[in-house]
């Protein structure tokens, strides 16, 4: 019934987590896909000797990449080779609620669901919970109308809280793009285009683990470049696709937010000086994607990124002190 994708990536001292969690799920109809990336440590041996005595309902796959790729391929990877009704995306360094897969399955096959999702609870290397991330909660049922707009306006990218129905990837030729950072988020905006039906479960059954020496939270100066190839090669998907006019504001805004800012506060958050010419570049490219990108309606509305906006085109320099400071206090996943 569910294929749940790992990619893994020098993860020996998480992975025994993870597997303890997808073998306590209450629903055991499974394949579990478990790609190798080529990491450096013993991650994929140590994975097989956990499993070797395994005798439980889930089936277990391994797969390998020819060489290390990015997730972003492992995971395409993992998606073509899956053979549930349903995809879920879980990586090695995370734990799963034991009724992920059930509450997610039930939710969705009540519905008759493309997506289904639940809430994230963040937590720091020891375990500790500093946060939870929440979807809107909106009616299950038809993704149309105002529904949709709320949706897409608000939801956080936490592309794992979702269960994928196979059939979207198949039919709407949907991918991660190859980039190293923000192909999930370029992926699950995808995904949420072409949903028609969406349900919710209200409950954090996702535990996100976040650690300084992960690829996300690496401090990487060109990270950002990758963020804007993601995103770009979404929004030549969306219009190639014939998606971008039916939501083009909240489209807009998604590409404002993820692509266009997101962009801007990890340049200012690994590279030190931050160059006002970097800036501008990075405006550059969201000027010449959204021409009219300060008319958005959601933009308009929204006092925080207005005066963010206004500032990295204004006053650089005060931009670069103050989201220095505003990085520290917020969590840039909410976002």
């Amino acid at each position: 019934m569910v294929s749940i994708i790992t990619p893994v990536y020098n993860a020996s001292s998480e992975i025994g987590k993870y597997l303890d969690s997808v073998m306590q799920q209450t629903f055991q109809d499974l394949e579990v896909i478990i790609i190798d990336d080529h990491g450096t440590d013993a991650s994929i041996e140590l994975a097989h000797s956990i499993l070797k005595d395994y005798s439980g309902q889930i089936a277990f796959r391994f797969l390998e990449t020819p060489v290390n790729s990015g997730p972003g391929t492992a995971r395409n990877m993992g998606i073509e080779a899956a053979t549930g009704k349903y995809i879920a995306f879980v990586d090695s360094d995370d734990i799963i609620d034991p009724r992920f897969c059930e509450l997610l399955v039930k939710s969705a096959e009540r519905n008759g669901s493309d997506l289904c999702c639940c809430n994230l609870d963040v937590c720091d290397g020891h375990g500790n919970l500093s946060g939870t991330r929440r979807n809107p909660q909106i009616p299950d049922g038809e993704f149309t109308g105002e529904v949709r707009k709320k949706f897409l306006q608000n939801y956080v990218s936490y592309f794992t809280t979702y269960l994928y129905r196979k059939t979207l990837f198949d039919v709407n030729r949907i991918h991660f793009p190859n980039g190293r950072s923000s192909e999930d988020t370029a992926m699950l905006c995808c995904a949420l285009l072409c949903c028609r039906r969406i349900s919710t479960v209200d409950q954090s059954l996702y535990k996100y683990i976040r650690k300084e020496n992960s690829l996300s939270g690496s401090a990487n100066g060109n990270r950002y470049l990758h963020k804007l190839a993601s995103l770009g090669s979404l929004m030549a998907k969306i219009r190639e696709d014939g998606l971008y006019e039916a939501d083009k504001d909240e489209i807009d805004f998604i590409y404002f937010k993820k692509g266009y800012m997101m962009s801007v506060f990890d340049y200012i958050s690994t590279n030190k000086p931050a160059r006002k010419s970097v800036l501008r570049e990075i405006r550059a490219e969201l000027v010449g994607l959204i021409p009219e990108y300060r008319q958005n309606p959601y933009l308009r509305k929204s006092f925080l990124f207005n005066t963010l906006d206004l500032m990295v085109h204004a006053l650089p320099s005060v931009a670069i002190l103050i989201i220095r400071v505003y990085m520290h206090r917020l969590n840039r996943s909410v976002i």
